[in-house]
C-alpha cells in the first residue's frame, strides 16, 4: 500500500501521539491512586491474595470467578514488595494499560500510513471510558485486554515477517490473556485457529509449516495443561451460571453500550438500543468490506492484515455463541463484554483506512461523526470520583475522614464501631484493615448484620434506600456524601 504522506504530519505524529497516550495514562493512574478500592477489588485482596501460590494457580480450595489468576499473582507480588496501598495492588492492571498502549501505538502503524486515519485509530482504541475504568481497577479485565491486544499486534507482525518466534510470542500473550481472565477463551480459540491457518497460507509446504508453527503449538499445549484444573473446577461454580441474567447477544451489546455511556440518554430512553443497532449495522458493513478486499487479495490474510481483524471478530462472536450453547452459561455481562470493544475499535479503524484508500479525504465524513460522538461521551463520563460498576464505593474516604475528624474532636481513645450495607463494607474494611492509611486507629468494622435489631455499631453507612429504611430510631444522619444520596448514620446519644 502506498499513500501520499504530508511531511508536516510525519514530524507532528510521534510527539502528538505520545502526548495523547501520556494524558490517558495520567488520567488512569490518577484514578488508580485516588479512588478507594471497590467491593470486588477488596474481595480479591481479602480472599484470594493471601492464599498459597498453588491454590491461586489451580483453585485448590475455592474455584471462584473473582480470582482472576494472573491479576491475583501480580497483586501478591506487589503486596510483598510495596505493601497494601491502593496504587500498589493496582500495579498489575496498570501493566495491562501500558501493554495496551504499546500494542495500540504499533498496530495503527500497520493499519495505514495516513496521519489522520492513524490519529482516528488511536482515539477510537482509547475512546471508551468504561474500558478506562477497568485499566485502573485491581481486577483481571484490564490486564487481559492489554495482553489480548499485544497478541493481536504480534500476529500482525507474523503476517509480515513469517517468523516462528513471532507466532510463538503471539500465542504466549494470548495464553496469558486467558490466565488474566478465563472469559478470553472465546478469543483464544478463534485466535489460535486463524493464526495457524494464516501460518499455513504463508507456508503451504508441510515441513516448513511445522517448523514455523511448532513453537506456537507447543505453547498452546502448555497453556492447555495449566488451564485444565482451574477450568474444570471453575465450571462447577454456580456463580458462572447465576451471576448475570443475560439472555441474548443483543442484551450483551446493550449492556456494554449502557456501561460505556454511563447510561446517558443522548437520544432519549432508547439510546442504548439505537447505538447497539448502529454498532451491529456498522459491523455488518465492515465485514462486507473485509470479504471483498479479502477476495481481491486472493484470500490471503497477509496481503491485508486489516481483513484478519474482521475474521477474528467474527470468530470471537461465533465462539461466544458456542460457549453459551455448549456450557449453558449466559451471554456476557457488560464487564466481560468489554473484551469486544478493542476488536470493534479495530474494525472502525480498518474501515476508515479502506475509505481513505478509495475516497481519500471523503473518509472524514465517516471519521468526524464517530470522533465527535466519542469525544462527547468521554467528556461527560470521565471523572476522578467513582467506577461505574461500583458507584456505591465512591464515598469511602469521605466517610472514613469524617469518622477520623469526629474521633479527634471528641478526644476518643477507642476506635468507633462501623457497620454498613453489604455493598460498601468491603471497601471500608479494606481501607481500615489492610491499607496503610491509618484509619484502623479511628474505626473498626462490625460484622454485617441484616437484622436491624442486632445492630450496636456507633456508625452505620447506607448507600441505598433499603438500608435507610432498615435503620432504627436509635440512629440519625450525621453526613451525606456530596453528590450522592449516601448517608452516614450515628447512634443517638442517650
Amino acid at each position: 500500500m502506498s499513500y501520499r504522506y504530508n511531511t508536516m504530519n510525519i514530524a507532528l505524529e510521534k510527539p502528538l501521539f505520545i502526548t495523547l497516550l501520556a494524558a490517558i495514562a495520567t488520567y488512569v493512574v490518577a484514578r488508580a491512586a485516588m479512588l478507594p478500592l471497590t467491593h470486588d477489588e477488596a474481595s480479591t485482596m481479602f480472599n484470594h491474595v493471601p492464599r498459597l501460590l498453588v491454590d491461586t494457580l489451580f483453585y485448590q480450595k475455592e474455584a471462584n470467578p473473582n480470582n482472576h489468576i494472573l491479576n491475583t499473582l501480580g497483586a501478591k507480588i506487589c503486596v510483598g514488595l510495596f505493601g497494601w496501598g491502593q496504587l500498589a495492588v493496582r500495579l498489575p492492571v496498570l501493566t495491562g494499560l501500558f501493554l495496551y498502549m504499546w500494542a495500540a501505538y504499533w498496530l495503527i502503524q500497520k493499519i495505514t500510513s495516513q496521519f489522520w486515519v492513524r490519529l482516528f485509530a488511536l482515539l477510537v482504541l482509547f475512546g471508551n471510558p468504561y474500558l478506562l475504568d477497568f485499566f485502573g481497577l485491581a481486577r483481571g479485565y484490564g490486564l487481559a485486554i492489554g495482553l489480548m491486544l499485544m497478541a493481536i499486534w504480534r500476529m500482525v507482525q507474523f503476517l509480515e515477517n513469517n517468523a516462528g518466534k513471532t507466532l510463538r510470542n503471539a500465542f504466549i500473550f494470548a495464553g496469558l490473556a486467558v490466565y488474566a481472565n478465563f472469559t478470553l477463551l472465546i478469543f483464544f480459540a478463534p485466535f489460535a485457529a486463524l493464526s495457524l491457518f494464516s501460518a499455513w497460507q504463508l507456508n503451504p509446504a508441510r515441513r516448513v509449516f511445522w517448523a514455523k508453527a511448532r513453537p506456537a503449538i507447543l505453547t498452546l499445549g502448555i497453556f492447555a495443561a495449566l488451564w485444565y484444573l482451574p477450568l474444570t473446577r471453575l465450571s462447577k461454580d454456580r456463580e458462572i451460571i447465576i451471576w448475570a441474567n443475560t439472555g441474548s447477544f443483543m442484551d450483551t451489546i446493550k449492556m456494554l453500550v449502557t456501561s460505556s455511556t454511563r447510561a446517558h440518554a443522548y437520544v432519549g430512553e432508547q439510546t442504548a438500543t439505537i447505538l447497539s443497532w448502529a454498532a451491529i449495522l456498522f459491523t455488518l458493513i465492515s465485514l462486507v468490506f473485509a470479504v471483498i478486499i479479502w477476495k481481491r487479495s486472493e484470500w490471503k490474510f497477509a496481503a491485508d492484515p486489516r481483513v484478519w481483524f474482521g475474521a477474528l471478530f467474527v470468530g470471537v462472536v461465533i465462539s461466544n455463541f458456542l460457549q453459551v450453547n455448549i456450557s449453558h452459561t449466559p451471554f456476557l455481562q457488560a464487564r466481560l463484554a468489554q473484551f469486544y470493544y478493542p476488536l470493534f475499535a479495530l474494525q472502525l479503524a480498518a474501515v476508515a483506512a479502506w475509505l481513505w484508500d478509495y475516497f481519500q479525504r471523503k473518509a472524514f465524513l465517516f471519521m468526524i461523526p464517530v470522533f465527535a460522538l466519542l469525544l462527547l461521551n468521554n467528556v461527560r463520563c470521565l471523572n476522578l470520583r467513582d467506577a461505574y460498576e461500583w458507584w456505591f464505593d465512591s464515598g469511602t474516604f469521605v466517610v472514613l475522614d469524617f469518622i477520623k475528624t469526629t474521633y479527634q474532636q471528641e478526644g476518643r481513645t477507642a476506635p468507633f464501631k462501623l457497620d454498613g450495607g453489604r455493598g460498601p463494607l468491603n471497601s471500608l474494611g479494606y481501607h481500615i484493615e489492610k491499607a496503610p492509611d491509618g484509619y484502623d486507629k479511628f474505626a473498626k468494622i462490625t460484622p454485617y448484620s441484616g437484622d436491624k435489631e442486632k445492630r450496636d455499631s456507633d456508625f452505620f453507612y447506607a448507600t441505598s434506600g433499603e438500608d435507610n429504611q432498615l435503620m432504627s430510631a436509635d440512629y440519625e444522619i450525621v453526613l451525606t456524601v456530596p453528590g450522592t444520596t449516601f448517608h452516614l448514620f450515628r447512634r443517638k446519644k442517650t
